[in-house]
């Protein structure tokens, strides 16, 4: 069925003082929610207030009416006002054809900043210690436009159910508004929703200076003393690891990593929501086409981002929702839409194709099957892994790398396993291997070459890929806790 569309004259009202929503519908004959719809294709007071400070400019607060109150001075202080088209003399012995066109204000886009994947706890939505400086370039950034709009997307992988992933990257957007906005309550629902646990707390206590003297995830007297030095309380003083203690514990975390809050009157509706799989940066790599094409493999951590958008005009449809899908669902065109052949989602286009985060240049493919970068292998002897070993890590904390293989993918040959990682930058690596709470130190101190040959291995004790040099190999060795 075709959509009914109303032909109109437009009139551009310029608002005066005192003038209200609804007085000025009154005035024209209208009901405030005709303009309202008009105008934001929405009547929920709570946006439409939004769109009169954003998108009107309006600065006086509501006080004995429902919204805003209109000013001389709001800047650019423009309402549409629909009107009747009326045109006589055409003939009714032929055909007319009318062409009309929708009028829709368009964002404009100041800058964008992207948080890596790599910034968050695996699989969740803790923003971990040793990636805050990730933060800086949007302090930086809100700091030059001290009047943009804020919205906060988040993305992941295509590795899991598309509605397991829309609900992590609405949880890691959600994680990030309430870091830089100094919201201690929104981590502590988070906390308890994904079951971050005391090594969440011991890591932030350490992070600020109270040594809980290692991460085992146990409310131990290290841990109840590192506490205490926190709160500033004597030695034999009772402390808990209730709510009350880490709503203190995330606000001073978030002081500390971001000392200046984001106010929520700088960020549109909805302030944070989450894309989940559905805007990948490039196309599926080898790894993610596993099991169904449902993978958590090597190669997508750039998938994995929450992007900060700042605009001097926000989006005025934004159709997104926070845990529904469906919207997600009716926006994807099949094949991908122009400008980037990955991305899914028309509305989100639109707003990637400003972003130098997302679009400033041709996304650089991930690793595919027909794909010349060569993988990189670690092989390890298989009596010498420990049989709980689930998965081996190669990490590069100053290249930003940080890629696994699960055990069960490695190739057996000749009594080695061979652990194969995409190619990353030139640096020093190291590799671990986890259990579930653990942490096994393999190689520290592996130097890897951009142009590593296919195929080259690293044996315990006898080196690193590429012809790489170490400086420790030794199995096994605690160090203190996973990530």
């Amino acid at each position: 069925m075709s959509q009914k569309r109303r032909i109109a004259e437009i009139e551009e009202h310029r608002v005066s003082s005192g003038e209200t929503l609804e007085r000025l519908a009154e005035n024209k004959g209208l009901t405030w929610e005709e303009i309202a719809r008009f105008n934001w294709q929405t009547t929920d007071p709570e946006v439409v207030n939004e769109r009169l400070r954003t998108v009107v400019g309006c600065t006086r607060s509501p006080q004995d009416s429902r919204f805003h109150v209109f000013d001389d001075a709001d800047d650019p202080g423009i309402i549409l006002i629909p009107q009747t088209w009326r045109a006589s003399g055409l003939p009714t012995d032929t055909c007319n054809k009318i062409y009309v066109r929708n009028i829709e204000p368009e964002e404009r886009l100041l800058t964008c900043c992207r948080i890596p994947g790599l910034t968050f706890e695996f699989d969740q939505s803790f923003i971990r210690p040793e990636h805050l400086d990730k933060l800086q370039d949007i302090d930086t950034a809100l700091s030059q436009y001290p009047d943009a709009k804020v919205l906060i997307y988040g993305h992941t992988d295509r590795c899991g159910p598309p509605q397991y992933n829309k609900d992590l990257s609405d949880r890691r957007a959600e994680s990030a508004y309430g870091f830089v906005a100094h919201k201690p309550e929104v981590w502590e629902r988070l906390y308890t929703d994904e079951e971050w646990g005391v090594r969440v707390v011991q890591k932030i206590l350490t992070h600020l200076g109270h040594e809980t003297r290692g991460i085992d995830g146990v409310v131990g007297d290290n841990t109840r003393a590192a506490m205490r030095s926190f709160l500033g309380l004597s030695a034999d003083a009772e402390v808990e690891n209730d709510a009350g203690f880490r709503e203190r514990l995330f606000a001073a975390y978030m002081n500390l990593g971001f000392p200046d809050a984001v106010a929520d009157d700088r960020f549109v509706h909805p302030k944070f929501v989450g894309c989940g799989e559905f805007n990948p940066l490039g196309p599926p790599n080898r790894f993610e086409q596993m099991n169904g094409g449902r993978g958590r493999r090597p190669g997508n951590e750039p998938n994995r981002r929450v992007i900060f958008y700042l605009f001097d005009r926000p989006p005025a449809d934004v159709p997104c929702v926070v845990g529904d899908i469906n919207p997600c669902n009716e926006q994807i065109t099949a094949g991908g839409v122009p400008d980037n052949q990955h991305f899914t989602c028309p509305f989100y286009v639109r707003l990637a194709q400003q972003c130098r985060c997302e679009c400033d240049r041709e996304p650089q493919p991930l690793s595919s099957p027909d794909s010349r970068v060569r993988p990189w292998e670690i092989r390890l002897e298989q009596d010498d892994l420990d049989d709980e070993v689930e998965r081996v890590c190669l990490e590069a904390e100053e290249a930003d790398y940080n890629e696994y293989v699960e055990r069960a993918d490695a190739e057996l040959s000749g009594g080695f396993l061979s652990f194969r990682f995409p190619e990353g930058p030139e640096g020093l690596y190291r590799v671990v291997a986890r259990t579930k709470g653990t942490e096994y130190l393999i190689w520290k101190g592996i130097y890897l070459p951009e142009d590593a040959p296919e195929a080259s291995s690293a044996q315990a004790g006898a080196g690193a890929a590429g012809g790489g040099s170490t400086d420790q190999a030794f199995w096994p060795d605690v160090s203190g806790g996973g990530e």
